[in-house]
């Protein structure tokens, strides 16, 4: 495949929307949580805030027999009103790192 400056621009732009249209999901579920829980629907959510900087974003923690298996923004809190950095969003792992 011949890469010009054309065809490289057209792949840019294809990259950029799918990496924003990925940024667009409510939330984002860590491993396979329909298999932990049963089904989707049975997980319960728990309001907590988000530590990794000073603001203090609201998060909803989806739980599933006590564990944190997805997590989005509250659209109750009056800091971040539903949306999340991805520091946010991948906070769960945080807990479950192998590295940790």
């Amino acid at each position: 495949m011949k890469l010009d400056r054309r065809e490289f621009i057209k792949q840019a732009a294809i990259g950029s929307a799918l990496a924003t249209a990925g940024s667009l999901f409510p939330g984002i579920s860590f491993g396979s949580w329909n298999r932990l829980a049963g089904g989707p629907g049975v997980l319960a959510w728990q309001k907590t805030p988000c530590r990794f900087c000073g603001t203090g974003c609201g998060l909803l923690v989806g739980v599933s027999d006590g564990r944190a298996v997805a997590v989005k923004g509250d659209p109750n809190c009056t800091v971040n009103k539903g949306l999340c950095c991805m520091k946010g969003y991948h906070s769960v792992q945080a807990l479950y790192g192998r590295d940790r």
